[in-house]
């Protein structure tokens, strides 16, 4: 994430976006045998050999059995049988892919 304010409010951290010019976020393919190539964004970032160290450490975290981040499926995109779907999960997680533009949502991170 890049530009992003973390500030207390009411007792609790929130995000924010510096000034007027809002944050932006960049995502790898989780995958570790994936390329360490951002996925296309309208961002444009540069990574220097320490931040693609972490994004290397944060890669192999995900996919160690000690994770206890929830994971999607896996989709291959270029096949055209298989798509995301924005099926509601049990629990009041709203799936990023699954958000419309415009609309509003909070986002919390570590």
């Amino acid at each position: 994430m890049h530009r992003l304010i973390v500030k207390e409010f009411r007792g609790e951290f929130q995000g924010c976006g510096y000034g007027t010019v809002g944050f932006s976020a960049t995502v790898f393919s989780g995958s570790t045998s994936d390329p360490l190539i951002p996925r296309t964004s309208k961002a444009s970032c540069s990574f220097g050999d320490e931040e693609l160290r972490r994004v290397r450490e944060l890669r192999e975290w995900f996919n160690s059995p000690g994770c206890p981040v929830e994971r999607e499926p896996i989709i291959d995109h270029n096949d055209p049988s298989q798509s995301l779907q924005c099926t509601k999960p049990a629990s009041l997680v709203k799936r990023l892919w699954c958000l419309q533009p415009e609309e509003f949502t909070s986002t919390e991170g570590q």
